[in-house]
């Protein structure tokens, strides 16, 4: 067995903003994050689990410190913040809650029924919410947050029965992209209340329209293109060379992110190589390589920010880690990752606290905690044995399966 040591030096810290210090757990989340949202003003990410996890958590993208976890009963459908007045919305199926993102203050809910989907628009302030029930269609609406006004929104009725699965703000806050259950894509445009289909939607949307597109060339090479759709032509193409792909890493939504700025294009086409293209030409500018596959891009103009999911993780949970230009090593990692237990053991030798665990992988380890130190050790087993059936003992001192 090989043994590997993870500093903890991360695993508790205190925040003093008021009088009762708070200790804040730098734990990841325990599924899948079904949100991820940037204010670069404030330095918040704010990441949302699934509906195995309902957290909210709100990260200090500076270092990235756990500022926040809010626990939910509900699982919230999508969440969006307000990047000029500092607030965070959470669609859940029978209200809209609002928190602010500095102080972590509930601001108000606003109730509504069957809420599948919601997203802030910066244009003219208000929040579209998509309401309805599976096979029986779906309606649009708009809700004033500073009064809980709810109106019907569009020029045009909402053009399909497909839930939304997911809905995302492009171009400056003046586009939505809805992206439903029966695998279509439109696009909103908030100024004339249209609907768009897209049948060949794109990675990412420019301010002025131009879009992203990947094209899959072989298992190492990807062309990715500039189009501008308002006058129908390519801006620039270029093939890239990337890690070979295969079943297990395509292409898929997330794995492109225009900076703010609109000067770079970081893209993601293999398993773990980081891309930085030059927004006007094409140009490759740089590359990070770091080993994990990456998802969910995110950028400002500084920084790029992916989405870490260790090998062998099929249930894609991870956490956002935070890279400055074309250093392999990222400078800021949000949160630990979290082991899912299918099989656990305790021991408690007077004041130490051994736990040992394996999870849905047959992955390994042992924590060992103490009133001085903290040690937590994963063990590389050459075996096929699976240990969610078994009782599992490990001692950590002798780095021993028992």
């Amino acid at each position: 067995m090989k043994r590997f040591l993870i500093q903890f030096c991360l695993i508790f810290s205190v925040f003093a903003f008021s009088q009762n210090a708070e200790i804040v757990v730098q734990a990841g989340h325990s599924s899948f994050m079904s949100g991820t949202k940037l204010d670069e003003t404030r330095n918040r990410m704010v990441t949302y689990g699934g509906f195995d996890d309902k957290v909210l958590k709100i990260w200090d993208t500076e270092n990235g410190t756990l500022l926040k976890s809010i626990v939910f009963e509900e699982n919230a459908h999508s969440i969006d913040i307000d990047k000029v007045n500092g607030k965070i919305f959470l669609g859940f199926e029978t209200e809209i809650v609002v928190y602010d993102i500095q102080n972590y203050k509930k601001l108000n809910a606003f109730k509504v029924e069957n809420c599948r989907a919601i997203g802030y628009s910066v244009q003219d302030g208000n929040v579209y919410l998509i309401t309805g029930q599976y096979d029986q269609g779906a309606s649009f609406y708009k809700i004033n947050p500073i009064n809980g006004t709810i109106s019907t929104a569009g020029a045009t009725a909402y053009p399909s029965d497909g839930l939304p699965i997911s809905v995302e703000m492009l171009a400056d806050g003046r586009i939505f992209k809805f992206y439903t259950e029966y695998q279509e894509t439109f696009f909103y445009e908030i100024s004339s209340g249209q609907f768009f289909p897209m049948q060949n939607p794109p990675e990412a949307l420019f301010n002025n329209f131009n879009m992203i597109y990947f094209d899959y060339i072989d298992a190492t090479h990807v062309k990715v293109v500039r189009y501008d759709a308002v006058n129908q032509k390519d801006m620039w193409e270029r093939v890239i060379v990337t890690e070979k792909m295969d079943n297990d890493n395509q292409i898929t939504d997330g794995q492109v992110s225009i900076t703010p700025n609109e000067k770079s294009v970081w893209v993601a086409p293999g398993k773990s190589t980081l891309i930085e293209l030059n927004a006007d030409t094409g140009e490759v500018m740089g590359v990070i390589y770091n080993k994990n596959k990456k998802s969910k891009l995110i950028s400002d103009n500084s920084f790029v920010y992916a989405q870490e999911v260790p090998q062998g993780e099929f249930f894609l949970k991870g956490r956002y880690i935070k890279f400055s230009r074309y250093k392999v090593n990222p400078i800021a990692q949000f949160g630990h990752l979290l082991h899912k237990n299918v099989a656990i053991d305790f021991n408690q030798s007077g004041q130490q606290v051994d736990i040992a665990g394996a999870d849905l992988n047959n992955r390994l380890y042992s924590l060992s905690a103490n009133v001085s130190s903290t040690q937590m050790t994963e063990y590389q087993v050459k075996s096929e044995k699976s240990y969610a059936n078994t009782k599992i003992n490990i001692n950590p001192a002798k780095n021993q399966l028992l």
